[in-house]
């Protein structure tokens, strides 16, 4: 048996070998790939900029959005809210058409830092219409609601408050329901 059984047998461990590391049939690759591209495509992100001459920035997320209402927003040094108790994020589009995602207060050290849920199907009502922004005021809340209150639920946040940060709100998901 020597030299040619071993040969058979190096033969075997190769033809194995090449088998397991991606030689011959790739039906498996296949399969997988088309299984990532049928899941929905979902994902909402602003890369927030100061308004005016404000030298401030952050990012709101939303990973699963449409399909998912958890929030991420970040903002570097937008200070505590002096006598304006928190800040507001806004989902606009235009003057007319806004709507309040929700409120939060800045952290002592100066940064907005939230990880919260916000209502998907209000942001969806904007973006059917086209493209949205995000919006970041500084606002006394009470204001807030008693402005929207009486606006029968539209105010615009420089009625109530400071605008801060804006930004588009783009990703897959934002194309998705564009096109939905």
């Amino acid at each position: 048996m020597g030299l040619a059984g071993f040969c058979v047998g190096l033969a075997l461990v190769m033809a194995a070998f090449l088998g397991g590391c991606g030689g011959g049939d790739d039906s498996s690759t296949r399969s997988t790939s088309t299984a990532s591209s049928s899941e929905p495509a979902k994902g909402a992100k602003a890369v927030l900029a100061g308004v005016g001459s404000g030298d401030l920035s952050g990012v709101f997320t939303m990973p699963g959005f449409p399909y998912g209402d958890e929030t991420r927003i970040t903002a570097k040094g937008v200070g505590p809210a002096h006598g304006e108790r928190e800040y507001v994020i806004w989902g606009t589009r235009g003057d007319s058409e806004m709507v309040v995602l929700g409120t939060w207060p800045a952290g002592p050290n100066g940064n907005l830092e939230v990880h919260d849920d916000v209502s998907t199907s209000k942001l969806l009502s904007l973006l059917s219409q086209g493209p949205t922004r995000m919006l970041i005021s500084r606002a006394n809340t009470d204001r807030l609601w008693a402005a929207i209150a009486k606006e029968g639920g539209y105010t615009r946040p420089s009625y109530i408050g400071t605008e801060v940060l804006e930004g588009l709100l783009t990703g897959p998901g934002v194309d998705a329901a564009n096109s939905g």
